[in-house]
């Protein structure tokens, strides 16, 4: 800025510009001893003058917030009042009460919006916060950039599928889409190199980590998953409604683990006892004595539909050792219906009449 333009009046002590060749205004610091260390003043040169420079570093992006900041993963870690954020998992913090369930999964002092405040925040002590002033995004560059079903990785250009988040696997090269996601593999006990061989309910294929499979475990709609197995070369979960006392089956396996819920009822007390009118299964759960022996598995381990005498099956229309294979429940007999009736089915109802093995057999 030049002199003539210039209104302002606090020069460097004992200082009065008057010549006109001096015409430039630069910024010096510490003049003289009579001047305090780090203050810094206003002084006039000549507008060649050759000048010391400071070194500049490009400013550091911490990103932006849409609306509220709920889904804010930037690296903000100041506050507007320019106080420095502390860890979320720091021990101080901790002790001073947990906040929120991730807060303890949260290994960074980021500036964010766990609990829909109206903007990102962190904590300044173990018991005050204060909120962080990040800009607003520019939503139609944002949309532009990026399709309908993406998101931007963080505070880089890169856009990948919102099917990508918190998938285990990490698609943005800065791993913006696997920050701060659940720990799902907590809720499950692990008994390594072991592999679920019956009772599978569910199998899904093509998940990159353990992680996705307990997701999938937990929040399952279709049945009350209580384990799965997942094996590691294959990238495949098998899900089950059983836990080992429940009637899960498992084999050694080097490639797989299997995983049961913390609270199912392999690992978890036993009930102290059942009704007068109910029935306790082996496994120790209770149920209705109506429904024993009613070819229904209802405690999860056959226990409620052994030593049964209405249920035997027979073969008719062949020799001793062929035929049609029959049941019998509730006195009366019937077909086996041949859906999802194969090799190993036949070779339990073989062994249930004697036979040691299947020649062949036929469903239809």
């Amino acid at each position: 800025e030049s002199v003539e333009a210039s209104t302002f009046t606090k020069w460097r002590p004992g200082y009065r510009s008057s010549s006109s060749v001096n015409n430039c205004l630069v910024l010096r610091h510490n003049a003289d001893d009579s001047i305090e260390k780090d203050y810094y003043y206003w002084d006039a040169v000549t507008c060649d003058s050759t000048l010391p420079f400071i070194c500049q570093t490009p400013p550091k992006d911490i990103g932006c917030v849409h609306g509220n900041g709920g889904d804010y993963a930037g690296s903000a870690n100041v506050t507007k009042l320019g106080y420095p954020c502390h860890a979320w998992d720091d021990a101080a913090m901790l002790k001073a009460g947990v906040l929120f369930p991730r807060q303890t999964d949260w290994h960074h002092n980021f500036c964010r919006n766990p609990d829909g405040d109206r903007r990102p925040w962190c904590m300044v002590s173990p018991t005050q916060y204060d909120l962080c002033d990040i800009p607003a995004c520019d939503q139609q560059q944002d949309d532009a950039d990026c399709d309908p079903d993406e998101i931007r990785c963080g505070d880089s250009q890169e856009c990948v599928s919102t099917a990508f988040i918190c998938d285990y696997e990490s698609d943005c090269a800065n791993g913006f889409d696997e920050r701060n996601c659940t720990n799902w593999i907590d809720n499950f006990i692990k008994t390594p190199s072991k592999k679920l061989t019956g009772a599978v309910s569910e199998i899904w294929t093509y998940i990159p980590h353990p992680q996705g499979c307990a997701r999938r475990c937990v929040e399952n709609q279709s049945f009350r998953c209580r384990a799965f197995s997942y094996m590691t070369e294959q990238k495949t979960c098998l899900l089950s409604k059983h836990d080992r006392k429940l009637g899960a089956s498992l084999i050694t396996a080097t490639d797989a683990d299997f995983y049961e819920l913390k609270d199912s009822p392999s690992t978890t007390a036993a009930p102290s006892g059942c009704n007068r009118n109910e029935f306790r299964c082996t496994n120790n759960r209770c149920i209705s004595s109506a429904l024993v022996c009613d070819s229904i598995d209802n405690c999860g381990d056959r226990s409620d539909e052994r030593n049964c005498t209405n249920f035997s099956i027979r073969i008719v229309g062949g020799g001793a050792a062929e035929g049609r294979l029959e049941v019998r429940a509730f006195n009366r007999w019937g077909r086996v219906c041949a859906d999802d009736f194969d090799l190993s089915a036949a070779e339990v109802a073989c062994k249930q009449l004697g036979f040691t093995y299947v020649a062949n057999f036929i469903a239809f």
